[in-house]
């Protein structure tokens, strides 16, 4: 994907303490629930070119193609089928059951936030436990957007993060 690499590409905002979130201006926010890290943020975007990270770094996503595509692909995800389950997971097979899982939520136009989980996401493996309608597969577009997704852990370090704007977030 040209999205890859985008986290790398992004620039520190100049003034991120100026920066404030709005459910409005939210085009998509990644949650991990992992054993270690019940309540782990990941990312979200807001438009019309902010990403805040796991690091609670405020960057500018200065390639607008990186931007859209990201949130292209989360709304693509929200036109999969609904799995039935909880957290509506998609569940990789896995050899250990204690799998984190990775929580992608998109808001629609309504404002109300649509949610699509994938448990125990590794870049590569896409066998589903179980089958979702016609897939049993993980869809190549939670493949492809939790792969991206993964570069806003780049450099990670928990309890170093920025817990302000992160609760702010």
């Amino acid at each position: 994907s040209s999205t890859a690499g985008w986290h790398s590409r992004a620039q520190p905002h100049p003034d991120p303490s100026s920066f404030t979130p709005t459910r409005d201006t939210l085009s998509l926010a990644v949650l991990r629930n992992a054993p270690a890290d019940p309540e782990g943020f990941t990312l979200a975007l807001f438009s019309p070119d902010i990403a805040v990270d796991a690091s609670g770094s405020v960057l500018r996503l200065e390639n607008h193609n990186d931007f859209t595509s990201l949130v292209a692909l989360a709304n693509q995800a929200n036109e999969l089928p609904r799995t039935g389950s909880f957290m509506n997971m998609w569940c990789l097979k896995r050899a250990r059951t204690s799998q984190p899982i990775e929580r992608l939520f998109v808001p629609l136009t309504s404002g109300e936030l649509v949610q699509t989980s994938v448990q125990g996401y590794e870049k590569g493996l896409t066998e589903l436990k179980e089958r979702v309608g016609e897939y049993t597969t993980l869809p190549g577009v939670l493949q492809e957007l939790f792969g991206l997704v993964e570069e806003a852990r780049a450099g990670y370090v928990r309890g170093e993060e920025d817990k302000a704007v992160i609760e702010k977030v």
